[in-house]
């Protein structure tokens, strides 16, 4: 048996196991779930059936529960990818865990899909200097991408934002640095050579399983989603075509 923690979350101090944090990921063609104790990963589980996020998530959610045999009350907190990523997956998520979160109580600790991915590609590679940046970097179609930059040690050093490739130059953060593409967006910016020294990492490091490096930094400060009112990051406007079929 764990010891027990004081810990306090909104106002209110109680005595509880290490805390338990069940993490969702829909903002790609693969549907994860994973269960954490602190940052220890304990579980994971995913489906990768295209357009299927609402027929799978909440069964997924299931086995990793039955699997530990954790009950609601066991939970600390839900951990949520806000995004970018597909829109329907993200909102399909999104609205999965705001329901469950309001039936159980639960807060909801909201992570991005760059800063994920980053984290994840850190922890596996200690070796690291100060020549090095990461670039993660997901597809939004055409010459379009999603990208956020980190130093060596995992601290943003440009924010997220969207970028057209063929428009726009490296950012300064880049110069004279050794760039670590990771995420969809690599198989374009490699047949570009966008960068004058790359590593291409093809591994995929957007999964729920990855996120329990970020998760006890947010517990520990309390930040925490307003359940109510927050919306996935789509970092750019959605824009509906209508079918040319008829």
């Amino acid at each position: 048996m764990k010891d027990r923690i004081t810990s306090t979350v909104l106002g209110k101090s109680y005595f509880c196991l290490v805390p338990l944090f069940l993490a969702i990921d829909t903002s790609e063609e693969i549907c994860s779930v994973a269960l954490f104790e602190n940052d220890e990963l304990l579980y994971s589980r995913q489906t990768k059936e295209p357009n299927s996020h609402s027929k799978y998530i909440f069964g997924t959610i299931r086995d990793v529960i039955y699997e530990k045999s954790v009950y609601w009350p066991d939970i600390s907190a839900f951990v949520l990818n806000l995004g970018p990523g597909s829109y329907t997956g993200l909102r399909i998520g999104s609205a999965a865990l705001k329901s469950i979160s309001y039936c159980t109580n639960v807060p909801i600790i909201g992570l991005t899909s760059l800063e994920i991915m980053s984290a994840a590609y850190w922890s596996q590679h200690s070796d690291l200097t100060e020549k090095d940046v990461i670039c993660s970097a997901m597809d939004a179609r055409r010459m379009e991408v999603f990208w956020e930059f980190f130093d060596h040690e995992g601290n943003s050093i440009h924010e997220a934002s969207p970028a057209i490739l063929d428009e726009v130059k490296p950012p300064s953060c880049t110069e004279g640095k050794k760039v670590h593409l990771i995420g969809s967006a690599t198989a374009k910016m490699k047949d570009l050579n966008y960068f004058p020294e790359q590593t291409i990492s093809e591994e995929n490091w957007l999964h729920a399983k990855h996120m329990g490096h970020l998760i006890p930094g947010k517990w520990e400060k309390e930040e925490f989603e307003d359940v109510a009112y927050f919306e996935p990051s789509y970092l750019k406007e959605f824009f509906f075509v209508k079918s040319r079929n008829k």
